[in-house]
């Protein structure tokens, strides 16, 4: 029979809220033209199945990226299967950004005050390297789509954002 130690606290369900304020933009559509615009089941049975035929290609490539050939396969998205020190440190990340803000909402919950916006913004604080790297990585994705010579595009190299710079200002979609 297990006995539970009285030195240990049950395990707690953590959550993370934010302030409830929501912007709804409205914008009529016709289901025909909804079906257009977003994914359905059948594309992300093709993504799945694309994603493991690339995965399978490096495997059989041995890890070696520059075996596969960028017009049929897509690594977009895929780092962390790339490199076990990029999913490493992406985890920490995300374990150090969850723990701060749950942190800091114990702490306003044993003082009694509740302060969201500093939730908020220690979050961002936190989590500002992988926001600019999503936006760089969507600057460059729009950029190839959009040029009007998509194989020259492709092969230009995207110039790398230092970290503490203000995408914001810089990416011109």
């Amino acid at each position: 029979m297990c006995q539970r130690n009285s030195g240990i606290r049950p395990l707690m369900k953590k959550r993370v809220s934010f302030d409830s304020k929501v912007f709804v933009v409205s914008v009529e559509s016709s289901a025909k033209s909804s079906n257009g615009v977003w994914y359905q089941y059948d594309d992300f049975v093709s993504f799945h199945k694309e994603r493991s035929q690339t995965l399978k290609k490096l495997k059989s490539a041995h890890g070696n990226v520059s075996y596969l050939d960028p017009s049929l396969y897509c690594l977009r998205g895929l780092e962390e299967k790339l490199s076990k020190k990029f999913a490493k440190q992406r985890k920490f990340q995300q374990s150090v950004t969850i723990r701060s803000v749950l942190t800091a909402q114990a702490h306003q919950k044993e003082i009694g005050y509740t302060n969201p916006e500093y939730i908020k913004d220690l979050s961002m604080k936190n989590s500002k390297a992988s926001r600019d790297r999503a936006i760089e990585l969507a600057a460059i994705d729009a950029k190839a789509c959009h040029a009007d010579d998509s194989s020259s595009s492709m092969m230009k190299r995207p110039s790398v954002i230092e970290s503490g710079e203000d995408t914001s200002k810089r990416i011109k979609l």
